[in-house]
């Protein structure tokens, strides 16, 4: 008797802790069929962490879906030299890409699409994306050239990510970007056309919302993918916020995608595998999230698993 109220007490707990465990992985790895259409008005299945099935219009005109492989992302830069993506990291090999909107003619300043996240997300968040570009210029203002940012909370005045335009003449370089309340900070990454960026950021939100903090890296493989799935493994920072201001209030209620492409046929840029990893979990793990694309059982629910443990003991003595 004493055996069979242990077990239906342990039993007990589990259910009761296991209800508000957290969600998975938010992700959209632009899986929305074989038809290459505006990325606006599509559905994909997966909508976990999402508010909604799909992107909506936030400025300008939108990207473009294309399926499979159009843009490679394994590929050559400018010298002949091989980069590739290592999918050990990013698995970027399922479902499609987001294009930037090209104009064949017309200037287009500002291509973005916005998807909100439900519940809104506090606390320490991370996010990964992946960007490759066919062309870079490194002449003139980047906004007119290749552009891949995520914005936070559908404000291009709080984005991150990278460019294909860098600033000095002499060097074609990717350029990462971070603009915090319309401050914008920026520099060159020694990354030619035609190879893959990964992007990582951690985000973290203050509840007072006064003391958010952004911090971003740039990875590619041309000088190497992280040998591990650790913070320390990421290196050092391109960028590492003050902490002493409010970017986005108490929440991350949406993410949003700005691609740009030049106005000429060929230079593209692509975008893909969005990752976002978040809830009570180390910081170390959520690297691990969003580099892998596996989710990491918060601590909880190891507990959990050790209480069921106990329970299935208790029962076979009984």
């Amino acid at each position: 008797m004493k055996s069979t109220f242990v077990v239906t007490i342990l039993a007990a707990m589990v259910l009761a802790f296991a209800a508000p465990s957290r969600a998975a992985l938010i992700n959209d790895y632009f899986e929305y069929g074989s038809v290459q259409t505006d990325l606006v008005g599509l559905a994909t299945a997966d909508t976990t962490g999402w508010g909604a099935a799909g992107w909506s219009l936030a400025a300008g005109e939108t990207p473009q879906y294309v399926p499979g492989g159009f843009l490679p992302f394994v590929s050559t830069n400018g010298a002949g030299v091989a980069y590739g993506e290592d999918v050990a990291y990013s698995n970027w090999y399922a479902g499609g890409q987001a294009l930037g909107f090209l104009a064949p003619s017309a200037f287009v300043y500002r291509c973005a699409v916005t998807r909100a996240l439900n519940p809104p997300l506090s606390g320490t968040t991370w996010i990964s994306l992946i960007v490759t570009s066919s062309w870079i210029d490194a002449v003139g203002d980047p906004f007119t050239k290749n552009v891949g940012l995520l914005e936070v909370n559908g404000d291009s005045n709080d984005s991150f990510g990278v460019m294909s335009c860098g600033v000095d003449p002499a060097n074609s370089t990717y350029r990462w970007y971070v603009s915090e309340n319309g401050v914008v900070t920026s520099n060159n990454v020694p990354y030619n056309r035609r190879i893959i960026v990964l992007v990582v950021a951690k985000l973290e939100t203050d509840y007072s919302g006064a003391n958010d903090r952004l911090t971003l890296w740039t990875l590619n493989r041309g000088d190497g993918l992280p040998s591990g799935r650790t913070v320390a493994d990421l290196g050092t920072p391109r960028f590492a916020g003050a902490g002493d201001q409010d970017i986005w209030g108490s929440s991350l209620s949406s993410i949003g995608l700005y691609l740009k492409s030049h106005n000429a046929t060929g230079r593209n840029i692509m975008v893909h595998s969005l990752r976002i990893s978040h809830g009570g979990i180390s910081d170390d793990s959520h690297v691990a999230e969003v580099l892998s694309g596996e989710v990491v059982p918060e601590p909880a629910a190891l507990g959990l698993l050790g209480i069921a443990g106990v329970a299935a003991l208790a029962r076979r003595k009984h």
